[in-house]
């Protein structure tokens, strides 16, 4: 899904500025996160403080057990 991928994931690569998600992509990953692991609507105000993808497995784990 990343415009630009990478060869392997950690939790520090940025969206933007390592993956290079614009904010249109942002808004597209916002909804398959919330479709893929049923979670609440994530909201734009919640979804610009997620800069990396340990920002998204954070958001993730913290909207499942939320929910729970």
């Amino acid at each position: 899904m990343a415009p630009q991928p990478v060869q392997e994931v950690r939790t520090e690569i940025r969206l933007v500025e390592d993956l290079g998600y614009d904010s249109l992509r942002l808004i597209e990953l916002a909804i398959a996160l919330e479709r893929a692991f049923a979670l609440p609507e994530i909201g734009v105000h919640r979804s610009t403080t997620v800069v990396s993808v340990g920002d998204v497995v954070d958001l993730v784990r913290e909207l499942r057990t939320t929910q729970s």
